[in-house]
Parts: C-alpha cells; sequence; structure tokens
C-alpha cells in the first residue's frame, strides 16, 4: 500500500466545511513526506494545486525523485475577481493548457516511473480523449 500526499496550498476558510485550516504548499508536503522516512508514502504533484498556489514547479521536483508518486492533472477555475479555486476542470482549452503540458513533461521526466492521472470531472469521453490528445507527446 501507498499513500499519496498533495498540497493544499490555499487557506481553507474559503471551504465552509473547512474553516480557518490553513494551507499547506508542496514544498511543505515534500518535507512532511520526508521527514516520515517512510517508503510507502509519496506525493502527488496536482497541476490545478500549484497552478492556484502560483508555485514553480521547477524548484519543487529539484531533488525529489525518489518522493514523487503520481501527478494529477486538472486545472482550477478563476472567478472574475482572480481568485482560484480547484474545481477540477479539464485541461484542454483551458488558460493553464500549456502550463500543465509543461508540468507534465518535467513531472515525467524528473520521476519517469509515476503515473500520470487525469484528474478532472469530465463530461463526456471526448472531453478526456481532448486532454489525452494534448497532455501526452505525440
Amino acid at each position: 500500500i501507498t499513500l499519496y500526499l498533495a498540497g493544499r496550498p490555499l487557506v481553507a476558510r474559503t471551504v465552509l466545511w473547512n474553516l480557518d485550516l490553513p494551507g499547506v504548499t508542496t514544498p511543505a508536503t515534500v518535507e512532511f513526506v520526508r521527514s516520515l522516512g517512510k517508503r510507502n508514502v509519496k506525493i502527488c504533484l496536482d497541476t490545478s494545486h500549484i497552478l492556484m498556489a502560483k508555485e514553480s514547479l521547477g524548484d519543487i521536483v529539484a531533488g525529489i525523485a525518489d518522493e514523487v508518486g503520481m501527478v494529477c492533472l486538472s486545472v482550477p477555475k478563476q472567478d472574475v475577481y482572480g481568485q482560484c479555486f480547484n474545481a477540477h476542470d479539464p485541461v484542454a482549452g483551458s488558460r493553464w493548457e500549456t502550463e500543465v503540458k509543461a508540468l507534465a513533461t518535467v513531472a515525467s521526466t524528473v520521476a519517469p516511473d509515476a503515473p500520470l492521472c487525469l484528474n478532472a470531472v469530465y463530461r463526456d469521453w471526448d472531453e478526456i480523449y481532448s486532454d489525452i490528445k494534448r497532455i501526452l507527446p505525440a
């Protein structure tokens, strides 16, 4: 059994059921996983969380190949005030399509054994296929 932890970069008071809990950045999650010293606890790099927090995947993945266990691919939504929330939207056609493809490429290079997981809420198979075509190399 392997457990995967993802950073939760935003303060959770925006979520009614989770008031006033602090957010946890991806680098802080990496440090927590390292402190456990357990081979079956890995990092899940969540592109939606990384984009919402404006974290740099290049900075995050430097030296953490052994800790990366999975990469979840989806994008957040952004409201009219520029605030992001984790909607698990499809990547294809989003304003973050290029960034997610780059994040997936970097993560696959650093941790080639880590699976890429489509983590969006899709309406149909066409949306899934669109994400596959846009994210995976030709």
